[in-house]
């Protein structure tokens, strides 16, 4: 039996498209996937998964880089837990700037390849890969083409997908060049260089420790000396606000992309709405083309029909009157009934 070749290849190639919509790659070394669990008003245990990089160890300490708000909604109730590898490692936010959306975690050092954060500026058209974990399980590269670069963004020109905020954005060195927060669907948006770069700066520059904190059974065991203060309760509803600012922002920058393709869309029904129009309009202008026609040929009346002949018999059959008249005149005539009929 012979077979269609190219039915066969159709039907090896649809399962492998099906396949390769929910395809989980290898992970790539330096790569962490982020837990934080924390009770909401209600009292249930919610978990908020995320992404992020290893970009710095020292010693027997690591620092993953990800986004302020995987954390936000329990902001300051919960727990971190940092998966690198097959490991996982109880997480300390060291330092966050809520404006930038960034987040440094302190971990033990998973003992893995670091992803650095790139020394060189971008150009527009790079090739740029997505790195993250979709719903906190599948790990996913996503290539695509920086197309805007601006002092609060980085746009590129591919989607994202839940979980893979935080994750870093990597050029073909292998350097970590953004920090992905969101997207609309088309569209990608992370951290810049410029922002990553300062905040780290702050960071590490700002720290106040005279010792290091101590990592034991991979739990960081902080000193009192080492990290940041926790916030005040005013600093919480401050920082609480701040979020919100952000948050806020961001979205509006989401309804303005959505807005644009509102207008496009808009322009592209007026366009067919003003052909629709113009067909309406020829087709009428048809149509009154066809009335004129059919006027000119003359106006159908009676009157101008040719006369008809009319014969009336006597009863035996022979003819008792014959005359013409038009159909107009007979109009005027009445059924009159004949005496004696039987």
């Amino acid at each position: 039996m012979r077979y269609n070749k190219k039915i066969l290849l159709l039907l090896f190639l649809i399962p492998s498209i099906t396949f390769a919509q929910n395809f989980c790659m290898p992970t790539r070394p330096g790569m962490a996937k982020i837990a934080y669990s924390y009770a909401d008003p209600t009292g249930r245990k919610v978990t908020d998964l995320g992404s992020g990089v290893v970009f710095k160890e020292d010693g027997d300490r690591a620092y993953v880089l990800t986004c302020f708000h995987i954390f936000r909604d329990g902001w300051g109730k919960g727990k971190a837990v940092v998966y690198v590898g097959t490991r996982s490692f109880q997480g300390r936010i060291i330092n966050y700037n809520i404006k930038y959306d960034l987040v440094v975690i302190l971990i033990a050092n998973p003992k893995t390849k670091v992803i650095p954060i790139a020394t060189r500026d971008l150009r527009n058209g790079e090739i740029l890969t997505a790195s993250g974990f979709v719903k906190g399980s599948c790990y996913r590269e996503i290539k695509g083409r920086l197309v805007k670069l601006t002092p609060d963004n980085l746009v590129c020109d591919n989607r994202i997908y839940e979980g893979m905020s935080g994750g870093p954005l990597i050029d073909v060195n292998g350097y970590v060049v953004g920090v992905c927060w969101g997207t609309d669907n088309k569209n990608h948006y992370c951290a810049p260089l410029s922002k990553i770069r300062l905040f780290l700066k702050n960071v590490f520059a700002n720290r106040r420790a005279k010792r290091n904190p101590t990592i034991v059974n991979n739990i960081v065991v902080p000193n009192d000396e080492t990290t940041e203060d926790p916030p005040t309760e005013d600093n919480n509803l401050a920082e609480q606000v701040e979020a919100n600012r952000i948050a806020i922002e961001q979205l509006q920058q989401s309804i303005d992309i959505l807005t644009t393709r509102l207008d496009s869309f808009e322009n592209k029904i007026d366009t067919l709405d003003s052909r629709i129009t113009g067909e309406f309009t020829t087709i009428k202008e048809q149509i009154q083309n066809i009335q004129i026609t059919v006027g000119s040929i003359g106006e159908v009346n009676p009157t101008n029909l040719p006369p008809i002949r009319i014969q009336t018999l006597k009863p035996d059959g022979t003819v008792h009157q014959d005359a013409t008249a038009h159909l107009g005149d007979l109009i005027k005539l009445k059924a009159v009934p004949i005496s004696g009929a039987q």
